[in-house]
């Protein structure tokens, strides 16, 4: 019996390494946006792809398409050079001669379902150009350069059947409607995993491309514990999005129990056909208590400081003639101590404050809508 136990412990050893080792592999290359419940938000700058088009289900496609790719990235392809000239032959054009040449692996394959077809994709090596890139001998390989776009991604591991793959689009999509977040064309599949990958290690994803949204602004405010701050400030006509973080500190990489110096803010994502910087900062003084140095509400200290976070000289401008408003509509009883400090960088907070109080409905907040419209 212990033999059977070491003989299967050493094969799951051995199939990890094996799982380990092929996996190391050039990946797509991306930057995280935002993280959301449960999926997070990418962009995958401009990149080439050899892409195939076959019919079947994710599983057949996937297999067939690949073999039709990796037909390709083993030699079948044609990297053209010159030939050297030698004399005496004058005025001759320098002839070419065809070689082909192997392409590195990368990861994810993805696949695209469009009608009954999938579209299979494999990324070239970042390394190449279109100019660089060896030509495909077989007809059914396409090169596509795939322009920078924006795409919600969520990631799944173990097994990847149709029906799985299908589940997890759903998914997606449902957790999107959820947050109103609006994505256009089919719902791709990627997987990242090379043959007899051990199922522990494999790796996949669902992914959809984002609309893309017209020149949007953004202004960081900071009046004391960010909870309430975005809370109340997300559910505003034209905000599209909402971060909570720290900055105006000189900590670098600050966190909740290490930033010195820094405020607790938000990054506010706004329309601005929809609404405008002087509307935000209206609402901005009317829900948190912009008279009490370091303070607001039961929360003490500078992290807790009322401040604009102002991106130019036209947005400091405007920010201190509103704090003129303020203090000219004599609605607290002591003048406003805001202070108008040049954004420098905004640091987002933890995952877990993120929304919190959508995640925990009822939790702390000191803030409250006190008063009507500064502008009226």
């Amino acid at each position: 019996m212990i033999y059977i136990i070491i003989a299967l412990v050493a094969i799951i050893v051995l199939w990890s390494a094996w799982g380990f080792f092929s996996s190391n592999v050039e990946q797509a290359d991306y930057t995280v946006v935002k993280k959301r419940d449960g999926y997070e938000i990418r962009e995958y700058p401009a990149h080439i792809v050899a892409q195939t088009m076959v019919n079947g289900s994710y599983s057949e496609s996937m297999n067939s398409g690949f073999s039709i790719l990796a037909g390709y990235i083993f030699g079948g392809n044609t990297r053209k050079e010159s030939i050297a000239m030698t004399a005496p032959v004058v005025a001759q054009k320098g002839e070419m001669k065809k070689v082909s040449e192997n392409i590195a692996m990368t990861a994810p394959v993805v696949a695209t379902a469009i009608g009954d077809s999938q579209t299979i994709s494999f990324g070239m090596p970042r390394s190449y150009t279109l100019e660089t890139l060896p030509m495909p001998d077989d007809s059914r390989v396409k090169i596509v350069m795939i322009p920078a776009k924006k795409y919600a991604v969520m990631r799944f591991g173990w097994y990847s059947s149709d029906a799985r793959i299908k589940s997890m689009q759903e998914k997606l999509l449902s957790m999107l409607a959820r947050d109103g977040v609006a994505a256009e064309g089919n719902v791709a599949y990627a997987g990242y995993n090379a043959p007899w990958t051990p199922p522990w290690m494999t790796q996949n994803e669902v992914l959809v491309e984002l609309k893309e949204e017209h020149t949007t602004k953004k202004i960081v405010l900071a009046g004391g514990c960010f909870w309430g701050m975005e809370e109340l400030i997300r559910k505003q006509p034209g905000v599209l999005d909402t971060v909570v973080g720290y900055t105006g500190g000189k900590v670098e990489n600050p966190t909740y129990e290490n930033h010195e110096g820094h405020a607790e803010a938000v990054e506010i994502e706004y329309d601005p056909e929809k609404t405008s910087y002087g509307e935000l900062l209206d609402f901005f003084f009317r829900i948190h208590n912009p008279t009490t140095l370091s303070r607001q509400g039961n929360d003490i200290g500078s992290s807790y400081r009322s401040a604009i976070f102002y991106g130019n000289e036209e947005e400091k401008k405007e920010a201190g003639n509103f704090i003129e408003i303020v203090n000219n509509s004599k609605r607290w009883k002591d003048p406003v101590v805001t202070t108008l400090e040049p954004l420098k960088k905004f640091y987002p907070a933890e995952e877990y404050h993120q929304d919190y109080l959508q995640k925990s409905p009822g939790g702390y907040t000191c803030h409250a809508i006190y008063f009507d419209s500064y502008l009226k």
